[in-house]
């Protein structure tokens, strides 16, 4: 057991390195193309998002793994799924609210409220695979995600300059 948990957290550990110089370096790249005044309120408003996610959170998450399996039942699967969609619902309405009475009304401000929201949904679905622990599997995948994020994110702000020119 141990032996597997350490092959596990060993996956987990390379695709958090991966993922953070990914972060580091799409950060870099945004940065440097927006300038300090985008890229400062990118970050205010992403931050903002993000506390508005975590300050409403329930962390459902926890009791879907925590719940023992003879108590899994696909009545209890349904309800903690239900809650977590009223959770992100609750937070993306929240935000756009947010959004709305700071002035922050860009189409890349609600493509923030979008991302947050989906990052957000797909943590709450890892939750329930993670219950059969294929960690290798959800360290690749995660992985994969973050790079298709941050060169998804480098490749809109490329198109929001180019639109500037």
């Amino acid at each position: 057991m141990i032996r597997r948990v350490l092959f596990a957290g060993t996956h987990l550990a390379t695709g958090t390195i991966i993922q953070a110089l990914l972060a580091f370096a799409g950060n870099l790249i945004l940065l440097r193309t927006l300038g300090p005044n985008e890229f400062g309120r990118f970050a205010v408003t992403l931050a903002g998002l993000s506390v508005i996610a975590n300050v409403l959170s329930l962390r459902l998450g926890i009791l879907v793994i925590r719940t023992p399996d003879s108590a899994f039942t696909p009545e209890i699967q349904s309800r903690y799924f239900t809650a977590m969609l009223v959770e992100i619902t609750i937070v993306a309405v929240a935000s756009g609210l947010w959004l709305l009475v700071s002035g922050r009304t860009a189409w890349v401000d609600i493509l923030l409220v979008a991302a947050v929201s989906l990052q957000a949904f797909c943590s709450h679905a890892r939750t329930f695979w993670e219950r059969t622990m294929p960690y290798r599997i959800i360290a690749v995948m995660e992985t994969g995600v973050v790079t298709v994020t941050q060169a998804s994110g480098v490749a809109v702000v490329f198109e929001i300059g180019r639109a500037h020119v």
